[in-house]
């Protein structure tokens, strides 16, 4: 899964809107040279727009001997907490940099904060405008103050040094606490050859501030802004084109991440849609990682089981109109039927328009066109009601199959995950993962067995994929161990179109393998070596040499021939172990069975296989197990109706399955056996018109075998 964290940039070529040479004019200004007093910055733009990412190049850009301050004023909220916390970040940062004879400019400050603090309680909590300004001024007089003030400025004239203090963020304080920001950096923070760059929306707090500051008007918060801020700048708007690149990079990513075939094609079928309904309402490159997220979210959830245009769209609801989202969801009686339905009368018709238009009511004009157009392209039923075209029967079965959200019988499933029984709650999932890292893996086993028999192993599987990236190494290895010890016990479902719970279970366990470093290839002997059953090691394998394979994973895992070799040999003598002859065939899946058959005759314990092989096939006379044995090797198709359900079935054998049957048995043996019931080609028809993906009964099975082995011997003999 594709999880953005939106954490901010910070290098340069992660600069997708062009801010980097404007924030590279900025440093430039706060480290003027001519530049002798205290210089205030303000970098003014709304929620998402990346004011932290462009606070992280202006920091790139500073100069390696400028001393950067980072001060997070959230965690006060009284006055002189934050003025002893801000000189005390202050002195910390400088400490190792600037130095005066023989006393630290850090222990200066450290003395100027907690006089400053001190004095603190002198600071009106109410009042207006600058009258605050007299009395703190008179308060801080004191020649104590004067003179600590005086030498920390003379000590960073004399060190040549400049700094560079960053506070991000202020437009999420109360209205006390950016006051007391505004009023640390102007009143006691005016240092020589020191810059402020406060980030926040300038909207938001002239409009805190108004009231405070001359009446409601905005206009009164911005007076107050500009006697503080000496150079305010404006964070450079991201352009359309550049939002919608971003958000369309962000989606591929989404898509391929859930390993979407046709990805390419399924962003070019939304991209008109994308263009017209949720692009002009962009305003942020937040939004886009909003969206990207959810994507990632619900696609390997429900890819196979909706249609995946319409599933891109209705997450899009969910973030760019989401009270449409809830509308659609609760209402489904409005959006299914058509005038064309049997038992949908005329007035129910005229309801559901009513019903549509009176949510349209609540958007502006240039919204409500776009919405009931995008309303239509999900719902053609609503041509029925607007605009009078037939919305025919044979419409409504190409749309079912189709998966689409317009039919009833797939509606429910593309809001259904939101929903779901047993959600499992953040914080609690966080305080676990939290205890990994101090506790045992038996510890760990235990806490996920009650969780899964409490909210399902779907669910526990999908919460733990989107921490993965984040987990540490010693808490992806514990957590891989555990899953291993309990992952058998996970259901095989026969009716998803996606993988099973089985499976994903083993998937993760390899994902959380590469998140650590050293030694991969001796945490997959152990994983293998604890699981509990020996179809659950080999199904780890499996997704091992899956991702060994794919140059492009994000992890690989690193697995050379030999340790492979050792792996399977391994994985062999475990079998020969636990198999007898009663489950020879039902020890492990098919597919791992013929993974175990072809290295066990390919390795170095082949002899075991001959032996065993002849006690069953040596008299021939064993047609059951022949055939058995033949079935492991013949392909397995999945077919899914509409409604859901799958059957898997034998449906060819193909020129890999029968290289792998022929290294595996004597197939004149094998063939003996066959013959001893099924005689040869008990099939009659012509086996050229049997497709590759249609059912085998037994004996159209051992025809096609049986075709094989006539045209081997032939170039035999030839």
């Amino acid at each position: 899964m594709s999880i953005h964290t939106d954490k901010p940039a910070s290098l340069q070529s992660e600069d997708s809107f062009q801010r980097y040479e404007f924030a590279k004019r900025v440093a430039s200004i706060a480290i003027n040279e001519d530049q002798e007093k205290s210089l205030i910055i303000g970098l003014y733009g709304k929620w998402g727009e990346g004011k932290t990412t462009t606070l992280n190049f202006i920091q790139k850009e500073l100069a390696e001997d400028v001393v950067i301050v980072n001060f997070n004023p959230w965690l006060y909220t009284d006055e002189q907490q934050l003025l002893r916390s801000f000189f005390s970040t202050m002195a910390q940062a400088i400490d190792a940099d600037i130095k005066s004879g023989k006393e630290k400019i850090a222990a200066m400050l450290a003395t100027y904060g907690d006089a400053i603090g001190d004095f603190a309680e002198y600071i009106p909590k109410v009042g207006s405008k600058f009258k605050w300004l007299g009395k703190v001024g008179s308060k801080l007089s004191t020649v104590s103050i004067d003179k600590l003030k005086g030498r920390v400025d003379t000590a960073i004239r004399n060190s040549g040094k400049r700094i560079v203090v960053f506070v991000d963020d202020i437009d999420r304080l109360d209205i006390h606490e950016i006051q007391y920001v505004f009023k640390l950096v102007k009143l006691v923070g005016d240092f020589p050859h020191t810059s402020y760059i406060l980030s926040f929306d300038d909207e938001m707090v002239a409009a805190a501030l108004s009231p405070k500051y001359g009446g409601d008007a905005e206009a009164a918060g911005y007076n107050f802004l500009e006697k503080i801020i000496q150079v305010p700048l404006r964070l450079p708007n991201a352009t359309k084109k550049q939002l919608s690149e971003y958000s369309f990079m962000l989606i591929s990513d989404a898509l391929k991440a859930a390993h979407v075939s046709d990805w390419e094609q399924s962003l070019q079928d939304f991209s008109e849609i994308f263009n017209t309904a949720f692009l002009p309402f962009m305003d942020n490159p937040r939004i886009a990682i909003r969206y990207a997220n959810t994507l990632s979210f619900s696609i390997p959830l429900l890819m196979g089981e909706v249609n995946l245009r319409d599933l891109i769209v209705v997450e899009g609801l969910k973030v760019f109109y989401p009270q449409l989202h809830s509308f659609v969801r609760a209402n489904p009686q409005v959006f299914l039927n058509s005038k064309n339905s049997l038992n949908w009368p005329k007035q129910n018709s005229d309801s559901a328009k009513e019903d549509i238009n009176e949510h349209l009511e609540s958007y502006p004009r240039q919204k409500k066109r776009v919405i009931f157009e995008l309303l239509k392209s999900l719902f053609p039923q609503l041509s029925d009601i607007y605009d009078g075209r037939n919305y025919f029967e044979e419409t409504r079965e190409e749309l079912m199959k189709q998966r689409r959200i317009c039919s009833p019988r797939y509606f429910d499933r593309y809001f259904s995950y939101t929903v779901q029984k047993g959600e499992i709650a953040d914080g609690y999932f966080s305080r676990f993962l939290e205890t990994i890292e101090t506790t045992s893996v038996n510890n760990i086993v235990e806490e996920l067995q009650n969780m899964v028999e409490q909210y399902e192993p779907f669910n526990v599987l999908l919460k733990m994929r989107m921490y993965v990236d984040g987990l540490s190494e010693d808490q992806a290895r514990k957590l891989a161990l555990a899953l291993s010890e309990i992952g058998h016990n996970f259901p095989i479902e026969q009716d998803l179109n996606f993988a099973t719970t089985y499976s994903q279970s083993a998937n993760l366990i390899i994902k959380l393998v590469g998140n650590v470093v050293e030694n991969q290839c001796k945490l997959i002997r152990n994983l293998i070596l604890n699981a509990n059953s020996l179809d659950y090691a080999l199904e780890i394998y499996r997704n091992a040499l899956n991702t060994n394979e794919k140059r492009n994973f994000e992890k690989p895992i690193k697995l050379d021939k030999e340790h492979k070799s050792g792996l399977e040999e391994m994985m062999v003598r475990m079998f020969r172990k636990q198999v007898t002859d009663e489950n020879f065939f039902a020890l492990v899946q098919n597919h791992h069975l013929w993974w175990i058959l072809d290295w066990w005759a390919n390795g170095t314990q082949a002899k075991y296989l001959k032996a065993f092989l002849d006690d069953h096939l040596g008299n021939f006379d064993n047609p059951d197990f022949a055939l058995n044995l033949l079935k492991v090797f013949v392909s397995t198709t999945t077919s899914h109706s509409s409604s859901g359900e799958s059957v898997s079935y034998k449906s060819n054998l193909r020129v890999n399955g029968y290289a792998v049957l022929k290294s595996v048995v004597d197939l004149d043996v094998l063939n003996r056996n066959l013959e001893s019931s099924y005689g040869n080609h008990p099939y009659a028809d012509e086996l050229s018109n049997a497709s590759n993906t249609d059912r085998l009964d037994d004996s159209k099975m051992v025809s096609i075998f049986q075709r094989y082995l006539e045209e081997d011997r032939g170039k035999f003999n030839q």
